[in-house]
């Protein structure tokens, strides 16, 4: 081989790994964009690091990886203070796993512990109360405790209706899960609010 030659060889080399690492990173790119990218397996330690991805991971259906994440934010939450709305937070998402996960009981607990939280530190009537009322009303449901759920849902729809009016979407989700009830109970007439 004559040596005036290397170069060339060098140099189609050097070109051929720069375009399987521009094809790697257009592919890599291409899978985050498509929703395909997987949730980092190392998120931060913090709090906040670990209650998002707890919440990525469940809205993925990864509900393993979810709770081990959200169970970690617990533990940090809980050092926040026994009033902290970052620990109403983390037990309302602990809440929506377990619910998913059909642990109705636990789910029950957790929405629990969240509302008394959230109405000891912003008031009876703050529009975080009213979500933590509908999904324990949610709960309620599931668990075939009607009266208890009505109670829940209407407090929520009150709330809602007074601060953000009529109209608002999110007391169209209060309404549409109260006459969700009602249809499973197949009070029809009552189910047309």
């Amino acid at each position: 081989m004559n040596i005036s030659n290397r170069p060339c060889i060098a140099s189609a080399l050097v070109a051929s790994v720069c375009r399987s690492a521009l094809v790697l990173a257009a592919l890599l790119l291409l899978s985050a964009a498509n929703g395909l990218a997987q949730i980092s397996p190392f998120p931060g330690n913090d709090w906040a690091s670990l209650n998002d991805a707890g919440e990525k991971a469940y809205e993925r259906r990864q509900y393993a990886a979810s709770e081990n994440f959200l169970r970690a934010a617990l533990q940090q939450a809980e050092t926040f203070g026994p009033n902290d709305l970052r620990l109403a937070t983390t037990l309302n998402d602990l809440g929506l796993l377990y619910r998913a996960l059909g642990k109705l009981q636990e789910a029950e607990s957790f929405y629990r512990r969240s509302l008394a939280i959230r109405e000891k530190k912003l008031g009876p009537s703050d529009l975080q109360v009213t979500t933590s009322l509908n999904n324990l009303a949610g709960v309620l449901t599931a668990e075939n405790r009607y009266a208890a759920a009505e109670q829940m849902y209407r407090r929520a729809l009150v709330i809602r209706q007074t601060k953000l009016g009529k109209d608002n979407p999110q007391v169209a989700t209060v309404l549409n899960n109260l006459a969700a009830m009602f249809s499973t109970q197949e009070k029809y007439a009552q189910a047309e609010i």
